[in-house]
């Protein structure tokens, strides 16, 4: 009797482990924290998808890796590099926008499965940034206008056909006349 009950008891707990993993299983399927435990998806794809939309199929080897560069860069985008490539290599490939801040990325190296954010400089005194033409990162550049303000401003511009003066920035919200007088000296609605 005892020989037989060894064998089931061998059995059973394989069993037993098999029923509770394909419980858990249908359980987290659908959960919200799986979902954003696995929102790196793109570290998985083999697409990388350029802002003109075209696509680009790319091979995963060994000695590749996967990263994602966005900010201040041309072709935003993942990216499947060689191990040991630098984040300034990557930019040469990606190409930079005018106003990149690329003096502290020299010595980063990349990563697998990494983000990489490379920043605008910030608007110097006399320079002046286009308020009919400037994107949410662009708009950033310029002293106490953050995200949110910048993605006001692109909304109120693309509402009323663009702004006739540099003071009707005044009419966004986040944008008051204490803040006017500061960031006047960095706009413009010209060229």
């Amino acid at each position: 009797m005892t020989i037989q009950y060894n064998k089931w008891k061998r059995l059973l707990i394989p069993i037993i482990l098999l029923f509770f993993a394909v419980i858990v299983h249908i359980i987290t399927r659908n959960s919200i924290s799986v979902k954003k435990f696995v929102s790196m998806q793109w570290l998985f794809e083999n697409k990388i998808e350029h802002k003109k939309g075209t696509y680009v199929v790319v091979r995963h080897t060994d000695n590749n890796i996967k990263v994602r560069v966005t900010g201040a860069v041309e072709r935003p985008g993942v990216y499947n590099v060689k191990v040991g490539t630098t984040l300034l290599d990557l930019l040469a490939f990606t190409g930079c926008k005018e106003h990149a801040d690329v003096s502290n990325l020299e010595k980063i190296i990349l990563e697998d499965g990494k983000d990489y954010y490379v920043p605008y400089l910030r608007v110097r005194y006399g320079e002046k940034i286009n308020i009919n033409k400037a994107d949410v990162e662009e708009l950033c550049r310029i002293p106490y206008i953050n995200k949110t303000i910048a993605k006001s401003i692109i909304y109120y511009r693309n509402k009323y056909d663009g702004f006739d003066s540099i003071e009707e920035i005044k009419e966004v919200n986040g944008i008051g006349d204490a803040k006017f007088d500061y960031i006047k000296k960095y706009l413009t609605i010209g060229e």
